[in-house]
């Protein structure tokens, strides 16, 4: 059994894992057609593989864009170069929702198995027991890698989730064995994620300067702390991340005059992030309903925070402008919008848009060369300084975005071996919860001293999701990147109770042992 343990937790047995899951995942990936901000990623593709320019048009004289992060469409030129057959072309319209979708899709298995084999690894630098990396794996997978929502198309947050295990990983072993190449090794990585999602721009340079912080306080450590070690620590860190993200940054500056990972959208998502701080007290008490899962539903049914039918829908409705999908006034806010009218509209999502149309339009009569840029830049001046000027309107909608975020677990996830949709949800709903407040708790303990590995592992998710909650409208899409590190969360702290149990059950039935033999 031992010998078992040992193969099965060693590589051979990761890998081989790893390649089962991989393969099991592929059967989740159909030819639907790629949606929403997903076609843009592969529309840079796309362009990529055949212009070799970063653009989201097609034509010869097509400018550059910064409008998504750069690397997962690189990945996905890359992608396309390496297995499409010789000879063949495959069309935008055939990539898109074609004969060719599935194809294109199938690039996701390359993040899906390095997501599964960074689950492993990483449990394995947390926990003695190394064959305990395949229940990692296996967790990691039901709820993530294995799930529909987040495989079956060309969103970030795949390649987002794989990028944050493998950061953290090398953020610990880091913090193990502070030799140079682990230091910039770990940044290398934290710079790859911020190039798959923008706000690591900001969120991982506070990481690494936690983590270095929480070295200097370790164990391992003198009194007083080694100061100039401790600047070293952080300093080769912050080094590997401007390696990665500054080149990608200088041409933005050079090309575009922007310094931002991904620019064009950073007004648009704070200015809607404004407009949210301005919901009142009965839209506050609405939105648990409207964004809370089906069981938080149920519990307030009858009660003053219920949404009756329509009240989400009607225009007149109370929580009508937290709506952005479907309702009776979708269609005139959608034509307010193009008309660049925001008096108009009532969704405050819609709004937002309606309002950079309206600049847009402004700047380009006024023949300003860079009329989008100083359009977004207008509207993100106008968000931070509604936002500084109201800061607790600003701290109460923090509080519903996080609910909001929280759920990050899809109701509609195809969740293996549930004998029917409802069980299913009901299994999601727990998961949710348990695996939640198993990153928020690992977090806290790993502030203490002798557990600052834990800390380390959990504070990049709780960083993005924390940026997402000040700074967007923290769509559960948004934070479905961190759902591997909370299940690994929850395994930890199911593995400490678990071992706590036995030393119990030891300490109880060891004296019973040589009368129950008679001894």
């Amino acid at each position: 059994m031992a010998y078992i343990r040992r193969l099965l937790g060693g590589r051979i047995g990761l890998l081989l894992l790893c390649t089962v899951l991989t393969l099991l995942s592929a059967r989740q990936i159909d030819g639907g057609s790629i949606k929403g901000d997903a076609t843009q990623n592969l529309h840079i593709a796309h362009n990529l593989l055949h212009t070799g320019r970063f653009t989201l048009l097609s034509h010869p004289d097509a400018p550059p864009t910064s409008f998504r992060e750069p690397l997962p469409p690189a990945v996905l030129a890359l992608y396309l170069k390496l297995m499409t057959p010789l000879g063949q072309t495959m069309g935008f319209e055939s990539l898109h929702y074609g004969e060719n979708t599935r194809f294109v899709k199938l690039s996701n298995l390359l993040w899906i198995f390095l997501g599964l084999l960074g689950s492993g690894l990483l449990f394995r630098q947390l926990c003695a027991q190394r064959w305990m990396a395949l229940p990692a794996m296996a967790l990691t997978a039901i709820f993530f890698f294995h799930n529909k929502v987040v495989i079956n198309s060309l969103y970030t947050e795949l390649p987002a989730g794989t990028l944050l295990l493998w950061s953290s990983w090398a953020l610990l072993r880091a913090m193990a064995s502070p030799t140079r190449k682990r230091l910039l090794l770990a940044g290398a990585l934290c710079g790859l994620l911020c190039l798959t999602k923008a706000v690591f721009l900001y969120a991982a340079p506070l990481v690494m300067l936690l983590t270095a912080w929480l070295w200097l306080r370790g164990p391992q450590q003198t009194t007083p702390p080694r100061y100039p070690a401790g600047l070293r620590f952080g300093g080769l860190m912050l080094l590997g991340f401007a390696l990665v993200v500054g080149p990608w940054l200088l041409r933005n500056q050079l090309l575009l005059n922007s310094l931002e990972v991904s620019s064009g959208r950073s007004g648009y998502v704070l200015f809607k992030r404004a407009l949210l701080d301005q919901i009142s007290d009965a839209e506050f008490k609405a939105g648990f309903y409207l964004f809370g899962p089906n069981v938080y539903q149920q519990a307030v049914a009858g009660t003053s925070l219920q949404l009756l039918p329509g009240e989400a829908t009607r225009r007149d409705g109370r929580a009508a402008r937290l709506n952005g999908a479907a309702s009776e006034f979708l269609l005139s806010d959608k034509s307010a919008l193009y008309a660049g009218r925001p008096d108009q509209v009532v969704s405050f999502y819609n709004k937002s848009a309606a309002v950079y149309v309206q600049l847009l339009k402004i700047f380009k009569a006024g023949h300003h060369p860079q009329p989008e840029a100083a359009a977004d830049r207008l509207m993100q001046k106008v968000a931070l300084r509604y936002m500084l000027a109201h800061p607790l309107d600003h701290l109460k909608t923090s509080v519903l975005l996080f609910w909001r975020g929280f759920w990050c677990i899809s109701p509609i996830s195809n969740i293996p071996f549930t004998p029917n949709r409802e069980a299913a949800k009901d299994i999601i709903f727990v998961t949710n919860v348990a695996s939640g407040l198993a990153l928020l708790v690992v977090f806290g303990l790993g502030l203490r001293r002798p557990q600052h590995r834990l800390a380390v592992m959990a504070a990049l998710p709780l960083a993005m999701m924390g940026f997402y909650t000040l700074l967007s409208q923290n769509l559960p899409r948004f934070t479905a990147p961190a759902l591997p590190l909370m299940l690994l969360s929850l395994l930890w702290m199911l593995h400490l109770a678990a071992q706590a149990l036995w030393r119990v059950v030891r300490r109880r039935w060891r004296p019973l042992a040589p009368a129950a033999l008679g001894v």
